[in-house]
């Protein structure tokens, strides 16, 4: 079930109606039941299915197919098609994208940790969309020193330690939203570009040290599920209304 936290987020309404100029998230819950399971691995392609089977781990597989069957679901609703008869491409980086959907243009990412699910779409603009489940046995200084930029990994020294947790996880998945929403995968290094650092300081995309890429054609903004998960929304062009739901 989902955190109480998330009461705040409306459920999914009867029809779903994307305008130009928004965004929706969807928060999902992956710890759900035989039926919901068998539901969506009935929507899922065999490669799908294959890649669901290579998880080692019997949870592992489960979050798979309920995320991607959820996100079947959810595209079939927008597209107003059969939720089975979607078709995933990829770019050359590994970002999923619609195949065989010419003049519908549906831009969608996804993101889960642990038992949460996490699903931006939007009309006319490229995203990328980050959870992160907040662990306190992580290195956070350790970890931004390797991965962060300089600056960020500076500002983070800096704080006290009952705030490092947090304020590692904001960064990492404001961070990841901006990699994701690129399209481009790790091929851009996390230290060529800085973003704010903070819980309580409002995300930014400040610097961008990657070719043809600026700081503000992006928009970056935090998604709150609850205290145990940071996350983060980044869309291409400028500030945008987010609309959330859960399922």
């Amino acid at each position: 079930m989902l955190d109480d936290c998330l009461n705040n987020w409306p459920g999914a309404p009867d029809e779903i109606v994307l305008p130009r100029g928004k965004i929706h998230i969807w928060a999902v819950s992956l710890d759900s039941g035989e039926e919901c399971l068998a539901q969506c691995r009935g929507l899922l392609s065999e490669s799908e299915i294959s890649r669901a089977q290579r998880f080692h781990f019997d949870a592992d597989q489960r979050r798979f197919i309920i995320a991607r069957g959820t996100l079947r679901q959810l595209l079939g609703r927008y597209l107003k098609c059969a939720a089975d008869t979607i078709v995933f491409q990829t770019n050359e980086y590994g970002k999923p994208r619609l195949g065989g959907n010419d003049g519908l243009p549906l831009h969608f990412n996804i993101s889960h940790s642990g038992e949460m699910a996490v699903m931006a779409f939007s009309c006319e603009r490229e995203l990328g969309i980050d959870i992160e489940w907040i662990r306190e046995e992580i290195n956070c200084l350790d970890l931004s020193e390797r991965f962060f930029s300089k600056t960020e990994a500076v500002v983070l020294k800096s704080l006290p330690e009952k705030e490092l947790s947090k304020c590692f996880f904001e960064t990492w998945t404001r961070k990841e939203a901006f990699i994701k929403a690129l399209g481009k995968g790790l091929s851009i290094p996390l230290d060529q570009f800085d973003v704010s650092v903070g819980v309580e300081v409002p995300p930014a995309l400040l610097e961008v040290r990657v070719d043809e890429v600026h700081s503000k054609e992006w928009f970056i903004s935090k998604v709150i599920l609850n205290n145990s998960f940071s996350g983060a929304v980044v869309a291409e062009g400028g500030p945008v209304e987010i609309q959330q739901f859960r399922i």
